[in-house]
Formats: C-alpha cells, sequence, structure tokens
C-alpha cells in the first residue's frame, strides 16, 4: 500500500505496476492517468459518470459544473 502518492512524480508511478501494489492513497495524479488514457474503456467512463448523476447528484456543489463534480 502506498499513502501519499500525490507527493510522488508522475515519472515513478509505473514502480506501482513493478512493485506488485494492491492499493495506492491519495494519487490524484495518478488517478487522472487512468481516467484519462486511451486505453480507459469510453463505455465504462459514461456508465461511471451516469451512476454518479443518478446516485450521488446531492453531493454537487451549488455552481459546480459537471465536470468539476466528476472530478471531484
Amino acid at each position: 500500500m502506498q499513502h501519499g502518492a500525490s507527493t510522488l512524480p508522475s515519472e515513478a508511478f509505473h514502480k506501482f505496476v513493478e512493485c506488485e501494489t494492491a492499493e495506492v492513497h491519495l494519487a490524484t495524479a495518478f488517478q487522472n492517468m487512468i481516467y484519462e488514457s486511451k486505453r480507459f474503456p469510453v463505455d465504462l467512463k459514461k456508465r461511471m459518470y451516469e451512476w454518479l448523476k443518478v446516485n450521488a447528484a446531492n453531493e454537487a456543489k451549488p455552481g459546480e459544473t459537471e465536470e468539476q463534480f466528476f472530478y471531484l
């Protein structure tokens, strides 16, 4: 498990796979790399966003854009 991974440079993220890391905590940049990857399934991302719209809409902040809501 890696805590505080968001403080690591993105160049070090490949080490998670090499070390067979089971969990990565606080890794916003790592998470963004996954979700923004051209290999991330588009249909899965759409389903995730639809789930958020239906099941977590009450967590959106007033004035927040949909993009901000999904990111935060």
